[in-house]
């Protein structure tokens, strides 16, 4: 419980808007900032509204925020989730990252898999691996030296892929003149795409899209796309949370399912009578400070929740089936809880319920340790 109130205002800003050493370092505040004169010899871990890594990281980088920008080499793997992610530098084996934004400026020494609403890899970019893509718009001016496997609204190559090309491409698909693909094409679009001779060495197979991203069916297909972005940050940002601060999410879990109904019941105090005061303070003059504060915090916690929801899920699952009294948050905890959590709240009726009622409690929760904690230190 030490440090618990600094730990839930420090992701609560990097979830909600989105030095050498030799040991692994974590990282924390509304901004996190690593100059060039720095290094981390080992793994970096942080999570913060806006962070930029201008120091080679010798180790792993699991990054989490609002904005990401990256001007240092990272000599292993890069796992990142934000709203607008910049890599100008090399990420030394396998990149992931998840965004609004993602743009690709450094080589990649193994495999990327990135998931964003605009996916750009810049020209002069190697990935000495497979690509995996899924976004909105997503533009491949670099180099692919395996397989490169892209599903989009519209997809745009100009690049050279040594190995087969798998495109999925909902409204267009378009072979710039630079493009050179070394294996075989396999592409679902609208249109026909026109191939010049030689830019394609194997075999061509089109796909007429029955369905494409426009009119009804491309709304549904839309939204679910969305819903999949939307998942897999909430499942990183569960993972993030608890490398970063495994005290803090054992704090939270504990918390949750020792005192479930207590909390249920604070938690239905918190959300629907915290709004209301915040809607009553923000009419008069007075109380707009009070109520912008409250907001923010509201925010705060509203946010936190979504994270925390599967991670408390999964200790109830196991204290359930495995009939424990008390269990030590692990990620194969973390990674059940997330994943059955997120998935059973799309099932109607029953799954919703479930949701809401997660929501509640985990929110009563935060609710409850920031309450006391405020207390504690007055």
């Amino acid at each position: 419980m030490k440090n618990l109130f600094k730990s839930i205002v420090v992701f609560g800003l990097a979830f909600a808007f989105a030095a050498t050493t030799n040991a692994a370092i974590l990282g924390s505040g509304a901004d996190y900032t690593m100059n060039s004169r720095e290094s981390v010899q080992e793994n970096l871990y942080v999570g913060a509204g806006a962070i930029t890594i201008a120091g080679p990281v010798f180790g792993d980088a699991h990054l989490g925020g609002g904005m990401v920008l990256i001007t240092g080499v990272i000599s292993k793997d890069a796992t990142i989730v934000g709203g607008q992610i910049n890599i100008h530098e090399r990420v030394g084996e396998d990149l992931r990252a998840v965004g609004g934004s993602v743009m690709v400026g450094g080589d990649v020494g193994q495999d990327a898999v990135i998931i964003g609403g605009t996916i750009t890899i810049l020209p002069d970019v190697s990935i000495l691996g497979d690509a995996i893509l899924t976004g909105g718009l997503i533009v491949v001016h670099g180099n692919i030296q395996k397989d490169l496997i892209v599903s989009g609204g519209e997809v745009v190559i100009n690049g050279i892929i040594n190995g087969d090309v798998k495109v999925n491409a909902g409204e267009k698909f378009t072979l710039g003149e630079d493009a050179s693909i070394r294996g075989n094409l396999e592409y679902t679009a609208g249109e026909e795409v026109e191939i010049p001779a030689g830019v394609v060495s194997g075999e061509v197979t089109y796909t007429s899209s029955a369905k494409t991203f426009k009119g009804e069916d491309g709304a549904w297909a839309a939204v679910t796309a969305f819903i999949g972005i939307i998942f897999l940050i909430i499942l990183a940002s569960a993972f993030l949370a608890y490398w970063i601060a495994p005290n803090m999410s054992q704090a939270i879990a504990d918390a949750a399912t020792r005192n479930f109904w207590k909390n249920l019941g604070w938690g239905l105090v918190s959300v629907i009578l915290v709004p209301l005061l915040i809607i009553f303070s923000l009419v008069t003059i007075i109380g707009i400070p009070f109520g912008m504060f409250w907001l923010f915090a509201y925010l705060m916690v509203s946010s936190l929740t979504k994270v925390f929801s599967g991670i408390v899920f999964g200790v109830l699952l196991v204290k359930l089936f495995k009939k424990m009294d008390y269990v030590v948050l692990s990620w194969k905890t973390v990674l059940l809880g997330a994943l059955s959590f997120h998935i059973l709240v799309f099932v109607p009726v029953v799954g919703w319920i479930l949701g809401l009622v997660m929501f509640i409690v985990v929110h009563g929760t935060i609710a409850q340790l920031l309450r006391d904690k405020i207390w504690t230190r007055r």
